[in-house]
């Protein structure tokens, strides 16, 4: 029996390139799931009295930013 199997090389590319590719999947995961959870104002979050909306100020001009937040960290 003559049983051979690949080449160190070849298994080191292919582990190479297997990990490349779930680290992107990660990341693309990662992402959408950021831009979902921050694009969703907080339902009940209101703008305390005295405070103002944010301006976003770009190159272009100022953008209005009528969301509010709120922040619940402790």
């Amino acid at each position: 029996m003559n049983k051979r199997g690949i080449s160190p090389l070849l298994a080191t590319v292919l582990l190479i390139a297997f990990a490349i590719a779930l680290g992107a999947l990660v990341l693309n995961y990662g992402e959408n799931f950021v831009m979902e959870a921050s694009a969703e104002p907080i339902p009940g979050a209101e703008c305390p009295p005295g405070c103002a909306p944010l301006e976003l100020v770009s190159g272009e001009g100022t953008l209005p930013q009528t969301d509010f937040t709120k922040n619940t960290a402790t």
